[in-house]
């Protein structure tokens, strides 16, 4: 038989791309490239609370520290951003949603400087009711996250509830569900919850902006998953030509959903078009400590799962209810409560599915992508309930 030679590689030993720099620790990451003398520094100023109306920000003791030139606030940069949906500004306007929220950005010659000038910024609020139980919030609009829902730019399959908490609602209409839970020998029901989690990558948020005052042009140093995709939201956002903008990911250190979509690029942004700032790199570097307050998070969730079986263990229905707890934005988030929605059967085949999966605004975190879009949470919870009813039964759960 004759043996044919490729070039594929396919039973060869091949070095992944960049093993090589990072055994020896010489690759870099963004926070590892230098702009010299020219890069100014961005420090970030946080919401004390949960919810509240923003009364008076003092940067008047920031402004008199060394090397700080300016300090920004959401209304010098009042763009909506988003992927599916438009309803995040990269710093509050007005109203603080949840501890954390950048309400001001302080920019320095130096990291240190600007870290101390954001020391100094005082914020006065006046304190709102907050909500932080997303079956709560869907059910009870006493308290809205987002007045301005009805306002904000969506993707057509993306359905907010205006005058609601609901951010997306997706729903799964099969067979007769009344019926088979009507006929069906045993009816079980579950809740299943869990919290908002971190991604905790090693490497934290670090993001490098600058536009040319000549041209116009922005380039966008970032630790991001999806650089074509940060672009283009930058440019919807601010409603500026593609051709523009340019975005360089160099190698990340962790992403896992994280660093999915845009994340932080759009506040440094508002710093580098600055008319003062315009033409200096300007750099956001998040530490950790912020990482962990501030940043995207895997959603949370409340499942209430329904499950009518026979009486040899057949599934006949479910009717499940997921609750999706998006934080403060579901710019990201509206998908994957989406992709939840549409495997609500996990991997059985159920002949009659009710299924309402809704994204719901809370004053947290807000929520996107995290190692599986959806299906994780969808699965873990199934699963469970699939366990128990398998237990009551008397029949092995596999």
């Amino acid at each position: 038989m004759k043996t044919i030679k490729t070039k594929t590689g396919i039973g060869k030993w091949l070095p992944r791309k960049y093993d090589l720099e990072k055994a020896e620790g010489t690759l870099q990451f963004a926070d590892d490239l230098r702009f010299g003398s020219e890069l100014l520094h961005a420090a970030v100023v946080r919401s004390s609370v949960a919810h509240g109306e923003i009364l008076n920000v003092d940067d008047s003791e920031a402004l008199k520290i060394p090397g700080v030139l300016k300090v920004l606030l959401g209304e010098d940069f009042p763009h909506h951003f988003g992927l599916y949906l438009k309803d995040r500004t990269p710093m509050a306007i007005g109203r603080a949603r949840y501890v954390g929220e950048p309400v001001a950005l302080v920019v320095a010659e130096t990291e240190e400087a600007a870290a101390e000038a954001a020391r100094k910024v005082k914020v006065t609020y006046s304190e709102l009711e907050a909500i932080f139980d997303p079956v709560k919030a869907a059910t009870n609009n006493s308290v809205l996250v987002h007045p301005d829902l009805h306002k904000y730019e969506h993707v057509d399959f993306i359905t907010p509830q205006p005058n609601t908490n609901i951010a997306n609602w997706f729903r799964i209409r099969k067979g007769d569900t009344e019926a088979a839970f009507k006929n069906s020998a045993h009816v079980f029901e579950e809740t299943i919850t869990c919290p908002q989690i971190a991604h905790g990558f090693i490497e934290t948020f670090c993001t490098i902006c600058k536009q040319d005052p000549g041209s116009g042009e922005i380039t966008i140093w970032t630790s991001a998953q999806s650089p074509f995709t940060v672009r283009d939201i930058i440019a919807k956002g601010i409603n500026y030509p593609l051709h523009k903008i340019r975005v360089i990911a160099p190698p990340i250190g962790g992403g896992f959903g994280g660093k999915a979509g845009m994340t932080v690029e759009a506040l440094c942004l508002a710093a580098a078009m600055d008319e003062d700032i315009k033409g200096r790199p300007v750099k956001l570097f998040i530490p950790r400590e912020e990482v962990m307050l501030s940043s995207w998070v895997r959603q949370g969730f409340v499942a209430r799962i329904e499950m009518a079986v026979s009486d040899d263990g057949l599934m006949q229905g479910i009717r499940n209810t997921f609750w999706f707890d998006t934080g403060i934005s579901a710019e990201y988030g509206a998908n994957p409560v989406r992709s939840a929605g549409y495997t609500s059967m996990g991997a059985y085949n159920i002949p009659n599915v009710w299924a309402d999966c809704y994204a719901v605004y809370t004053n947290k975190p807000f929520g996107g992508a995290y190692r599986g879009f959806g299906l994780p949470e969808l699965m873990s919870a199934l699963e469970v309930v699939v366990d128990i009813v398998a237990h009551k039964l008397k029949i092995d759960p596999v």
